[in-house]
């Protein structure tokens, strides 16, 4: 299992308020992993990574803080640890 931080944005209302910003430490098994997609947040001037996985009702997604050339150096870690290697 690889760690990451899962950014949720809490929406406040009325408008005018500002959004808030929440994270989480969320682990996910990165052989299940289908599909990155880096997104930019202009209201959040922020760069966050979509990530889903499985298909169909045993799918989900997760936006997190990791760049995709972060989840992959992360993936290529715990590829080479002695615990998946065996």
């Amino acid at each position: 299992m690889i760690q990451l931080t899962r950014v949720v944005y809490i929406y406040q209302q009325p408008m005018n308020k500002d959004d808030q910003r929440a994270e989480e430490i969320i682990y996910l098994n990165p052989n299940h992993i289908a599909h990155m997609e880096q997104i930019h947040y202009s209201k959040h001037n922020e760069t966050v990574t979509e990530i889903s996985w499985g298909a169909g009702s045993y799918g989900d997604h997760a936006t997190v803080a990791e760049t995709p050339e972060d989840i992959i150096r992360l993936i290529k870690s715990w590829l080479s640890s002695p615990i998946t290697s065996s």
